[in-house]
């Protein structure tokens, strides 16, 4: 399929990217190149909804400061706030919440276009990991609800982010699979777009 460029972009776009972070690089400047990209390919109006996590557990005592500082970010930018990775039993509730606004935003937005990041945090030399249970799940709601998928693949090479993004697909999984298993093959689908635009040391698990 060709990339979505052009007066044929799909209208309801969900754009899936590793949650690259790398030594002087934290993961927001991530976000930052991959929305400068999607603004010079002419892919940001309307203007995509982001899913960032709801705090930054990595900072210890500040932790409770960044909750409060994504909470702002989250109101300015109209973002959808998915409660912090790995998983944890207590924020069930709160993260079903937000995959439940996203679902219908997708459904009730006619040019929806959201950036989701699957693995939802990061490993420390920048390789893709398998994203946490769900996640495949959630992608296909949303396939669901009309999106297409945008894989897009960002790194930092020689000093400078590169951005490359894929070709558009609509996620499916076969018949019959148990949801486990649907789950599974669904984040392995996506996460496997995104290993084909990133160099061979970044692939991970996801090395074809």
């Amino acid at each position: 399929m060709e990339k979505p460029f052009g007066p044929d972009c799909p209208k309801k776009l969900l754009v899936v990217f590793n949650h690259y972070t790398h030594p002087g690089f934290p993961a927001w400047w991530t976000a930052f190149a991959l929305a400068g990209a999607l603004i010079h390919e002419g892919l940001a109006q309307p203007e995509p909804r982001w899913v960032i996590t709801a705090g930054l557990n990595y900072l210890g005592p500040l932790a409770p400061l960044s909750r409060w500082a994504l909470r702002r970010i989250a109101i300015i930018y109209d973002a959808f706030l998915m409660p912090t990775m790995p998983p944890d039993p207590k924020d069930i509730e709160a993260r079903a919440a937000t995959v439940r606004q996203v679902i219908a935003f997708a459904r009730s937005t006619p040019n929806a276009r959201v950036c989701l990041a699957p693995e939802g945090y990061d490993d420390d030399d920048g390789r893709l990991i398998v994203p946490p249970p769900g996640a495949g799940r959630f992608m296909l709601q949303l396939c669901r609800a009309g999106m297409t998928i945008l894989p897009a693949g960002v790194y930092t090479e020689g000093g400078a982010y590169h951005v490359h993004f894929g070709s558009t697909f609509s996620l499916d999984t076969p018949q019959g699979l148990l949801p486990d298993a649907r789950d599974e093959t669904a984040s392995h689908r996506v996460m496997s777009a995104i290993a084909e635009l990133l160099p061979l040391r970044l692939r991970g698990p996801f090395v074809s």
